[in-house]
């Protein structure tokens, strides 16, 4: 029992030191078609934190430059905080006061890496410990660039720990793209599906009495807690000039489990070595 918890603190504790954001204000630089499940996680937080927030939506690489060419001489104590979708286009000529979110593309770009796929493994191994009808479902939307991996990871803890809840999600019998169908039919989909537990990789707010519904970022759930440091993470920008920052499982990421029953805390200690690599 105490190599068990004291395996599981260990996920529990991955913290940087602290250090709070004192800019006066962030801004979102978007454009609203590109959508992205990391970049909701950073709104939602960001704007829980107590500093300004702008969100501003441009549509096109061209729009992108001139709104930068502009705002060269302004604005000094705001963090600019650049989507994905813009991953290509290069504005440290214009400022240095930036941060580009999952930027692949240029190395040399300052960038905060989001990663939830560890965390949707993890929650996949949950799922598939929990439900006592080997059924889990997902609730997701096709609109997200970065669905592919999110699911994926979680799907794979699910296989990782019950093979016929896995095979019901691979066959597509328990997944629903909610943007196919109305309100309705998600409802349809939640009450009249096998599956206790759902993973809602969506948009849309859910509730059910009867069955867990997890998402990956569970801040009063009843046996599960997951919180992002965001506040410590924008300081660290604030105060380093570092090429990369991290929020994912061991970075920024609080993780609460001691509520979950005991057998499914001895899985996730056997899985590990896996979640925190």
């Amino acid at each position: 029992m105490k190599k068990l918890y004291a395996a599981v603190l260990v996920l529990l504790m991955f913290t940087m030191s602290s250090c709070s954001f004192t800019r006066d204000k962030i801004v979102y630089i978007h454009d609203k078609s590109f959508k992205s499940l990391s970049e909701e996680n950073f709104i939602s937080n960001v704007m829980n934190l107590d500093v300004s927030f702008e969100d501003v939506s441009l549509e096109s690489d061209e729009e992108f430059l001139n709104y930068f060419e502009d705002i060269s001489v302004k604005d000094k104590n705001s963090l600019f905080v650049v989507s994905e979708r813009f991953k290509n286009l290069d504005i440290s000529s214009y400022l240095d006061n930036y941060i580009y979110l999952n930027n692949d593309a240029n190395v040399d770009m300052r960038n905060l890496i989001i990663d939830q796929t560890k965390i949707n493994y993890l929650l996949g191994i949950i799922s598939g410990m929990y439900t006592r009808t080997n059924n889990v479902a997902v609730l997701y939307s096709s609109q997200y660039e970065d669905l592919n991996d999110e699911i994926t990871s979680f799907i794979e803890g699910v296989r990782q720990v019950n093979p016929r809840a896995y095979d019901s999600l691979i066959d597509g019998q328990n997944t629903i793209d909610v943007d196919t169908v109305d309100d309705n039919g998600v409802k349809d989909f939640i009450n009249n599906n096998r599956s206790d537990v759902i993973f809602n990789l969506s948009s849309l707010e859910i509730t059910n009495e009867n069955k867990m519904i997890l998402t990956n970022d569970i801040n009063d759930g009843e046996f599960i807690n997951i919180s992002y440091d965001y506040d410590t993470v924008m300081g660290e920008i604030q105060k380093n000039n570092l090429r990369d920052y991290v929020i994912d499982i061991t970075n920024n990421v609080n993780v609460n489990l001691t509520n979950l029953p005991e057998g499914i805390l001895n899985e996730i200690n056997k899985h590990m070595s896996i979640i925190l690599n």
